[in-house]
């Protein structure tokens, strides 16, 4: 028995669709928004994070949070005192960022009101997501 894949939706790239089109259904494909990575922080640990991004009000699909929900179920705990895997999904809006919203994916933590400056030091590293709030 044959079953028909309806598809949809934003891609992010042509190969995303492709794909998307011609793989069986049980298997996603999504666009990942930004991976930042850095060989060594302030600490000499090894950080890798992960941001998913959306624009205020708009909604995070159910394959986005089982996606993001798996990664730090399995990556979450492998954190220790040389390396680092954070997640977060960024809410803001362009062209400047002011006002965002940051929710840390392992902890589900919210921090609202971030502003661009914020977010630039905390995705250089320079700031922790705790430290947001005392800026």
């Amino acid at each position: 028995m044959s079953v028909e894949k309806t598809v949809g939706g934003y891609y992010g790239s042509p190969l995303n669709e492709f794909l998307s089109v011609n793989l069986p259904h049980n298997i996603s494909i999504m666009n990942l928004d930004c991976v930042i990575h850095k060989y060594s922080d302030k600490y000499g640990r090894l950080r890798l994070r992960h941001i998913e991004s959306k624009h205020h009000g708009e909604k995070m699909g159910d394959a986005q949070v089982r996606f993001l929900d798996e990664q730090a179920k399995r990556f979450g705990p492998l954190t220790d005192d040389k390396f680092i895997y954070d997640e977060f999904a960024v809410y803001g809006d362009e062209p400047d960022f002011n006002d965002c919203t940051i929710i840390n994916w392992l902890t589900k933590q919210e921090i609202h009101s971030v502003s661009a400056k914020q977010l630039l030091r905390f995705s250089s590293f320079d700031i922790e997501f705790n430290e947001l709030y005392l800026e």
